[in-house]
């Protein structure tokens, strides 16, 4: 009998044969057929239903895909008439998936009234939703809304979970727009393709963090290959060394423009046929366009971009009747303005061939991916490419270790509206003296519980508020500042204009910095992209000039350094209202431009802002454009005309005879014509290396006398990155020094993280009522360093609250693997009785309603571990506030009779001090022992492993130079070897020896005489009495329940990955010497002395632990609640480290 007769697939004929002659075989063949080709299958079917949908919609369809997608789905198909309104009729449930007896989805469609968008209805949708899922107490509801033209929002809504319990006032929904006019790829792959075996599978079919993932990791392949192809292009090379453009912003510009292109021709305003209205065009004009040049055999980037970039979307004198209509490409396309399109190069004259195939690749990639205009909220969140994501693939569009680098990292959705909306409440509140429950409820709910009065006097308020961030990275605050104020304003007026109101609102309200001219731009379209969000416009207006609100720069520095001098550009002095007059015959002034002059040249200054603002003719841009920088430039002149001046007389008041005035001489000249040659340098340089913040944003000086807001998540930089250099900090240093006065050296020095300059900064550029709000890493509360600058903080400003979480909401593959807190400052009156809020927040910022002013009462909310500080507290505490934010109450308790009965190690003629730092090639080990022929008496033992609470030997060692012979050295350093020398270190061999970074506590007993690597050692000298009795007392104590809990506490956590860095020096703030038991000390050593520490959370159950804590613990005479306080604290806080690097 054959396997392949009568009609019998080969592959039929196969697994027969298979399953007569090999069961195993046949078992996994059989597997493979009935589990993976049904789900494979299911995937297919699943997709071909779901486009049928798209092609062909009928409501009715939905049923046949969740029951393909779902086994256990009961079609109970029934109407759902009681929720239907005037905008949503022909509700219909089609039915439910019950995952398990206490969890379940429904799903259900309506028909809206209207053409759906991907705006329209959306609010009245979600509540929709919200009522059905609570009416019938499901745990999520798939909710389908479309239009009669088959449009249709594809929604997953769900309750928020505290623990097991449902949040029926905290929702949240992820959405899919779909349309026939779209490619939908997204959605048929991650909806068509997902698993809804469970509820959370179903969560990831909706992931926008996987879209954005994928997005990224496609965008990024494009950004390299598009850099690769202009490198290669010779042609353009040339234009970019003539014109100083830089390849890789060139790159990420295009893409950037490319991307605003998709978003533009989402709205329907591309390719509009003659006489007819915008939102009418080609929803894939781009894609079609390089389609058209490809049957041309035409290249796409010099015969069809180049003229759609520069001569269509950034020009407004086109020939014929209707000036959005274009001749070369058939079709009309709006005149955008904004500068976005305006070249960098004489476009014209100049021929540029870039690889059709790039740009092949580029719509392959950009076609699979929706894309939405609208930055959503972190509880309301479209699935698809939205102007955020821009952020994200930006601040992330760098190598690891050039990111790294820059330290530049995308704020988090979460955050940003967490932080910009405090910033608001704090802001309304301290300017009406209204209730804060009143301003929160229009912040967070924009509900106006206000009169006509008060609702005028809230609006002017926020029409003139001053926010920037000095750091605005790719615009994440400053797009967020803007939709919180607008939202706030149509609260408070319903009839206002969400377009006016946001054009309005970045004209007066929003500035932002940052060195990075890339993320200058991307800052800027993400603002263009939020106005429009909202064209709902017969017509449409050129967007604004952005140029003078969002600006390059070196924010840290508002003046020049030239080696240890600092040269100021502008004097602040001039824009205060009350400033003496300078006399005109003061000496040395050539230009009066820092007094009378300065008012005029300010008040022509802010009429060319307003013009520039809203300019539109590109060869009127240029001519106040460089009316603008003149100004500045004058500025610029009017400095270095006296520094010039100076020079001059000194020179004039040298004699000549003399050989040492004429070295001076020739000093002096040297300097003089580096001077002369400044101002040239900085017309030449695109990316200035300071930034004149009183010049440039003028206006806010002179009317406020700073910014009501200053928000900002600076770069992550610490002072041993090589990337922020000696030379940054020298510059730095003389800046705060010329800023700040000499003093404050002693507070702030070079070996400060770069957060601390920004957040010193930002002091400066508040006003008298202003508030400072910074997301930073949170080292600076930990550090020394960070200590300094406590203390230099509480001098200065009023610290109104230091909040720290229990999320981790940056992701470690897109984002930086440390933890983070939020900061917010005040420079108001620094009040003895101030209060200083110090909160950890065990709930998600975006579920946050929680009222910093009531915490600071006293009032205790759920959710939050938050502990109040007087001002006097703080500059009189020792403690580190790091220390402070994870301490409890009983702890300090305990801690203030450690104090009373304890000794500092000082005390004892003990110090403690870090290990060797040495390479690696100082290390040596058995095998090179054995193959060198090494003595005993040239071994040192060298501790870098391991963690045991008795060191009895080592696995490596350090050669000791003098004790090996000439022939064994040669052959040791050609070998790559390196030799110590006791003469290399002053540190004396320690006794006993702690982790520095560690991810599990002890502390070694060292009997070997060893040297640690980069250890936390504990040193005594030989000659003091009672040495060993001493050293003995010390390492139970170090062992202990309560000094851990110390270290933890003291140490930093910013490490990420779970593990803490305690420091030698947070030892020296607590006595570590109790007297205690010496028989019971040694009878621990004995039950420890051969074996390692376990985990942390292990250790402290062991019945050696138990011992050692009952030691301590009845020396210090505590009760049971405070011995209990102090494990359960250290449990807890050890769990928090280890899991929030898991979140």
């Amino acid at each position: 009998m054959s396997f392949l007769t009568h009609g019998t697939t080969p592959a039929f004929a196969i697994r027969g044969l298979l399953k007569l002659y090999n069961t195993d075989i046949w078992l996994s063949i059989n597997l493979y057929t009935f589990v993976y080709t049904p789900v494979k299958r299911q995937k297919t079917m699943s997709r071909e239903i779901l486009q049928d949908i798209i092609d062909n919609f009928v409501p009715d369809k939905f049923s046949r895909f969740f029951r393909e997608k779902h086994r256990s789905f009961s079609p109970r198909q029934e109407p759902f008439s009681q929720y239907n309104d005037p905008s949503f009729a022909e509700g219909i449930k089609f039915g439910e998936i019950q995952f398990s007896p206490d969890e379940k989805l429904i799903a259900c469609a309506f028909k809206a009234s209207q053409p759906l968008s991907e705006r329209s209805g959306k609010k009245a949708q979600y509540e929709k939703g919200k009522k059905i899922l609570k009416d019938t107490q499901s745990d999520a509801g798939i909710f389908i809304f479309y239009d009669r033209g088959g449009n249709f929002r594809f929604s997953l809504i769900y309750p928020e979970a505290v623990g097991n319990r449902r949040q029926w006032s905290n929702f949240r929904r992820f959405t899919y727009f779909v349309s026939s006019e779209l490619t939908n790829k997204t959605y048929l792959t991650r909806v068509g393709d997902g698993d809804f075996s469970s509820l959370d599978k179903i969560k990831d079919a909706f992931s926008v963090e996987k879209v954005t993932k994928e997005f990224y990791e496609q965008y990024r392949k494009l950004f390299e290959a598009l850099v690769a192809d202009l490198n290669k292009n010779h042609a353009f090379q040339m234009v970019a060394s003539k014109n100083q453009i830089n390849t890789s912003d060139f790159a990420k510009k295009t893409l950037g423009q490319i991307v605003f292109l998709y978003f533009l021709q989402k709205k329907g305003w591309l390719g509009v046929p003659q006489n007819k209205p915008w939102g009418e065009g080609d929803k894939n004009f781009i894609s079609n366009l390089y389609k058209q040049a490809v049957n041309k055999k035409e290249n796409f980037y010099n015969d069809y971009l180049e003229i759609l970039f520069y001569d269509t979307l950034n020009n407004a004198n086109r020939e014929g009747a209707d000036p959005s209509f274009s001749k070369y490409f058939n079709c009309r396309i709006p005149f955008l303005n904004g500068g976005l399109f305006e070249p960098e190069y004489d476009w014209k004259h100049t021929t540029i061939h870039l690889e059709n195939a790039v740009f092949k690749n580029i719509f392959e990639v950009f076609d699979r991916f929706n894309f939405t205009v609208e930055e959503e909220s972190p509880d309301d969140k479209e699935v698809a490419v939205d102007p955020e994501m821009l952020g994200k693939v930006f601040e992330n569009l760098l190598e690891e270790n050039l990111r790294k680098g820059k330290g530049t990292y995308y704020t988090p959705r979460e955050i940003v509206h967490y932080m910009c909306r405090e910033s608001l409440i704090n802001y309304l509140v301290s300017q009406t003296g209204l209730k804060e429950d009143r301003i929160r409820s229009l912040i967070l709910n924009h509900e106006s519980p206000f009169s006509p009065d008060e609702a005028a006097a809230l609006g002017g308020l926020l029409s003139d508020i001053k926010t920037c961030d000095p750091a605005c990275g790719s615009g994440a605050f400053l797009v967020g500042m803007l939709n919180e104020i607008v939202k706030a304003r149509l609260a408070l007026d319903p009839d206002g204009s969400e377009y006016g109101l946001k054009k309005e609102t970045i004209q007066n309200c929003i500035y932002g910095v940052d060195i990075d001219p890339g993320a200058v731009e991307i800052a800027k379209l993400r603002l263009w992209l939020s106005l429009v969000v909202d064209y709902e416009l017969a017509d449409i207006e050129p967007l604004p000039n952005l140029d003078y609100k969002i600006m390059c720069g070196n924010s840290l520095l508002e003046e020049l350094i030239v080696g240890d001098e600092s040269i100021e550009f502008f004097d602040p002095k001039v824009l205060e209202k009350d400033k003496p007059k300078r006399k005109t015959s003061d000496k040395l002034m050539q230009m009066d431009l820092f007094n009378q002059d300065a008012e005029k040249y300010l008040a022509i200054l802010r009429k060319l802002h307003v013009q520039y603002f809203h300019e539109t003719n590109t060869e009127q841009k240029k001519v106040v454009r460089g009316r603008i920088e003149k100004i500045e430039m004058d500025f610029i002149q009017s400095s270095i005309n006296k520094r010039v001046k100076e020079l001059d007389e000194r020179i004039r008041n040298l004699n000549m005879q003399k050989p040492e005035d004429r070295k001076k001489n020739a000093v002096l000249l040297k300097k003089k014509l580096e001077y002369l040659a400044i101002p040239n340098e900085i017309r030449q340089s695109k990316v200035r290396p300071y930034f004149l913040w009183h010049l440039n944003f003028f206006e806010v000086f002179q009317e406020k006398g700073g910014f009501d807001v200053v928000i900002a998540n600076p770069p992550y930089l610490e002072a041993r990155s090589p990337d922020f250099s000696e030379n940054m900090k020298r510059e730095l240093q003389i800046s705060i020094r010329t800023q700040w006065g000499d003093d404050v050296g002693s507070y702030i020095g070079r070996g400060c993280d770069l957060l601390v300059y920004f957040l010193l900064f930002s002091l400066r550029l508040i006003n008298d009522d202003g508030c400072s709000i910074f997301l930073t890493q949170n080292a600076w509360l930990d550090t020394v360093y960070g200590r300094k600058f406590q203390k230099y903080l509480l001098e200065q400003c009023y610290v109104k609250a230091i909040i720290d979480s229990d999320y981790k909401y940056f992701d470690s593959q897109l984002g930086p693997n440390i933890n983070t807190v939020i900061t917010i400052f005040q420079k108001l009156e620094i009040k003895s009785q101030q209060t200083s809020l110090f909160a950890r927040f065990h709930i998600n910022f975006e579920n946050s309603n929680i009222s910093i002013s009531k915490l600071l009462m006293g009032e205790e909310i759920e959710g939050v571990n938050a502990k109040r500080f007087a001002h006097e507290h703080l500059k009189s505490t020792p403690v580190k506030w790091g220390v402070l934010l994870s301490v409890t109450k009983e702890i300090e308790l305990i801690v203030n009779k450690l104090l009373q009965r304890g000794k500092f190690i000082n005390e004892i003629n003990a110090d403690c001090g870090q290990g060797l730092n040495l390479s690696k090639n100082f290390l040596v080990d058995n095998t090179v022992i054995r193959e060198f022929g090494i003595k005993k008496n040239a071994l040192i033992n060298f501790f870098d492993s391991g963690a045991p609470f008795v060191l009895n030997r080592t696995d490596r060692y350090l050669v000791l130079r003098e004790n090996i012979p000439s022939e064994t050295r040669k052959k040791l350093e050609k070998a790559g070897y390196a030799l110590f020398d006791l003469e290399m270190t002053s540190k004396l061999r320690p006794i006993l020896i702690l982790p520095r970074g560690l991810g599990r506590h002890f502390c070694s007993l060292n009997l070997i005489n060893a040297f640690s690597a980069s250890g936390v050692d504990i040193y005594m000298p030989n000659n003091i009495p009672n040495l060993n009795e001493i050293r003995l007392k010390l390492w139970v104590f170090l062992n202990s329940s309560l000094c851990w809990l110390i270290r933890e506490l003291s140490g930093r956590k910013n490490l990420g990955g779970g593990m803490l860095k305690a420091e030698a020096v947070d030892l020296k703030d607590y006595p570590l010497y109790l007297d205690l038991d010496l028989k019971e000390s040694e009878k621990i050593v004995q039950l420890l002395s051969s074996r390692e520490a376990k985990s942390t959370l292990e250790e402290i159950e062991t019945a050696e632990h138990v011992l050692i804590d009952d030691l301590v613990f009845d020396y210090l005479e505590l009760k049971p609640i405070e011995r209990n306080a102090i494990l359960d604290s250290l449990k807890l806080t050890v769990l928090a480290r280890e899991t929030k690097s898991k979140v």
